[in-house]
């Protein structure tokens, strides 16, 4: 490759050329067609001075490789020229002023005929406030956005996404003409349902109806309803249509919640899982159908506005005390040790003052007009602390407060565009024959449905018990900490911890945090060679099964003594199911104190709590797929495949493989079938003490 021009080397226009070598320039092909440009340097692309040459780099060659492009005919470039520090995402603003003096001058330079912004921030710079997954492979004039290569090394399941946009590249190169998909319905019928007196809105003679369910407050607000694209009713909250015949919904499991719909209800949401594209609806119904929808945030910006306005200006008649002082560690990276900053901020009142100047006074950002909630939520949480304990929370917006013309067209939209693209997804699942595997997984959410409002009886009483007893155990390990590094601190503190391990201990940070902090996580300190470590990781375990099992899952305790958990079953990779609020997939089993919390799950009366899991099904499918005989064979007969590998990696025989040492190799295993990284590997074996 060849170095366009090195002038830029030498740039200190901004704080960002402080944390590196120094900005790194564009390379290629001068008079290339195509123009690939990332958001900012990585660590490698630092140290060599040219941009996309570490394993980002490799991945981009070969998908260029893939479509037929060669890099060496290209131009490669990022919007940020200098490696922010930690290899952070760059801000807005840094974005902004480094590509106004660098990136525009290189576009206006070479003219290319194809411009490729691969990822969030590249792609905001060129189209503006838009999401990835909204618009990625999608040509807008002369930029066709992609996804960022590295994006799939953090998350696999973007990996097929970015084959297929560089497949689009690749097109646009060879001259096939690509294009939005074109909205078949610009001026849609919404009306509301005092309004359709006479039509029916069950299914009845046609194929499919759509529904959508709007919540405010925690109650049922609305239901929308189309049979026909391009029409939808809108239904109050009071007023709900017996759903009847065949239904669809966008996201079962929420909307079931608030209306009764038939066990045979179809989801797109889950129809777009299964064939790898987007789940939410917006980007679903613009890639698919040409539908532009406007976001619920930008329903609500005017009337989040004027709420905000109106609580700052309650607020500005209190007297407010004296702002706290606010301590900040930071590591001085010239001196090789961390350093405190203590600031006294500005005064609440005067804050809250210049918000509302700005607000009246019509002061423009580059996003547009000053938006009161947006400025009051970036004010540090402490300082805003004493107001929000007397006023309470700045209250939001909700389609109560939008006028009904626009609410209903908002709210019914959502109900058209599930029709719409169930009618192109559903041939899609029929052309791949996914009928089986989704009628599969579209029967078991009345079931997942189920699980999440039947609950799960827990003993708050066992829990309180068993908080005090770890809180008894943190002490007496705290004080074991103290003895050996000779001296007192809190071990709890994030900032505290920096201080032992990277200044009183010498250690040099190798991660650090967005905010230029070095990382003291469970991974991080694992790689620290000291005796203090495993003393240090056992208290942070014991203090993570108090904070977020024992002292949190009491209060998520229902009158019934049960707590509820909400059920994803479209977000993994693997097709697991995943949970939330609170995870109860999250209760560890590896340990002996992480066994004890399941202790607290219990069955009602004349019940009985079972484990039930597939052995090694994983393993299984892959063996019969690769159709490998030696694995087949060991399931035959009946035999471990995880302590036969680490029998045979080991080299110990099969009755002497410890957990440990079948733990790595199960986790190998499964990594080859899922996409884990040698660093995910390494990460994981760190964080369980194995990676020697």
């Amino acid at each position: 490759m060849t170095i366009l021009y090195d002038s830029n080397r030498g740039c200190t226009a901004c704080p960002l050329s402080e944390g590196c070598k120094g900005p790194v320039p564009a390379v290629g092909l001068e008079t290339s067609k195509v123009m690939l440009i990332g958001e900012a340097p990585g660590r490698n692309e630092d140290i060599k001075g040219e941009p996309f040459t570490g394993d980002a780099g490799q991945y981009l060659d070969s998908l260029l490789d893939s479509v037929g492009i060669r890099r060496s005919d290209v131009l490669i470039s990022n919007v940020v020229k200098c490696r922010p520090r930690g290899n952070r995402t760059p801000t807005v603003e840094e974005a902004e002023f480094c590509a106004t003096r660098w990136l525009d001058v290189e576009v206006e330079m070479f003219q290319p005929e194809i411009i490729v912004p691969m990822g969030r921030v590249a792609i905001q710079h060129f189209l503006g406030d838009v999401t990835v997954e909204h618009v990625h492979g999608i040509p807008a004039g002369k930029v066709l956005p992609v996804y960022h290569p590295a994006a799939g090394f953090y998350d696999t399941r973007l990996m097929r996404a970015i084959q297929e946009d560089f497949q689009a590249l690749g097109k646009l190169v060879n001259g096939e003409t690509q294009s939005a998909p074109v909205d078949q319905h610009p001026d849609p019928d919404y009306v509301e349902y005092e309004n359709i007196t006479g039509k029916s809105f069950s299914s009845g003679d046609r194929p499919m109806m759509a529904y959508d369910t709007e919540v405010v407050d925690n109650k049922l607000w609305s239901v929308q309803a189309s049979g026909v694209t391009g029409t939808a009713g809108f239904f109050p909250g009071m007023d709900q249509p017996a759903v009847k015949g065949k239904a669809v919904v966008h996201n079962y499991l929420y909307d079931a919640q608030w209306i009764d719909l038939p066990d045979s209800t179809d989801d797109t949401m889950l129809m777009a899982y299964l064939l790898g594209l987007p789940q939410g609806l917006k980007e679903l119904a613009w890639r698919l159908c040409g539908m532009e929808m406007q976001s619920y945030q930008e329903i609500m910006g005017d009337h989040r506005r004027r709420k905000g306005l109106l609580y700052l200006s309650e607020a500005a008649k209190h007297d407010w005390p004296d702002p706290p002082d606010l301590t900040d560690v930071i590591w001085i990276k010239k001196d090789g040790r961390l350093g405190s900053v203590t600031k006294k901020p500005q005064h609440i009142s005067r804050k809250i003052k210049r918000i509302i100047a700005d607000v009246v006074g019509g002061k423009e950002n580059k996003d547009g007009p000053v938006n009161p909630w947006t400025r009051w939520h970036n004010i540090d949480p402490r300082e805003r602390a004493a107001v929000e304990e007397q006023l309470g929370k700045m209250p939001d917006a909700s389609l109560e407060d939008v006028d009904p013309d626009t609410a209903i067209r908002y709210s019914c939209r959502d109900a058209d565009a599930t029709l719409r693209v169930y009618q192109v997804l559903w041939p899609k699942i029929q052309e791949l024959g996914l009928e089986f595997t989704y009628q599969l997984d579209r029967q078991v959410l009345p079931v997942a449905m189920s699980m999440m409002q039947e609950g799960i009886a827990l003993d708050g009483e066992f829990l309180g018990i068993l908080g005090r007893h770890y809180m008894e155990l943190m002490e007496a390990k705290a004080e074991d900490i103290f003895s050996l590094v000779g001296k007192r601190f809190n071990p709890n503190s994030d900032n505290e911890l920096r201080v032992l391990m990277y200044e009183y201990l010498g250690f040099k940070p190798t991660k650090f945090t967005e905010t230029g902090l070095p990382k003291v996580n469970k991974e991080e300190l694992s790689k620290l060679k000291h005796a203090v470590v495993p003393m240090l990781l056992e208290y942070k375990h014991l203090a993570h099964l108090k904070d977020s099992f024992c002292d949190t899952l009491p209060g998520k305790i229902d009158s019934h003594g049960r707590v509820h958990c909400t059920i994803n079953v479209t977000r993994t990779e693997t097709g697991r199911w995943s949970m939330k609020e609170p995870n109860l997939q999250q209760i560890p089993a590896r340990t002996e104190y992480g066994r004890e919390i399941r202790k607290a799950f219990v069955a009602g009366p004349g019940y009985y709590l079972a484990a039930i899991d597939y052995s090694q099904i994983e393993m299984r499918v892959a063996a019969h797929l690769a159709q490998c005989q030696s694995m087949i064979g060991l399931f035959n007969e009946g035999r471990d495949i995880h302590t036969e590998t680490a029998a045979q990696i080991f080299n110990v025989p099969l009755d002497q493989v410890t957990s440990q040492q079948r733990y790595p190799t199960k986790t190998m295993g499964f990594g080859v079938i899922y996409g884990l990284t040698p660093h995910g590997l390494y990460s994981q074996m760190a964080q369980e003490g194995l990676r020697d």
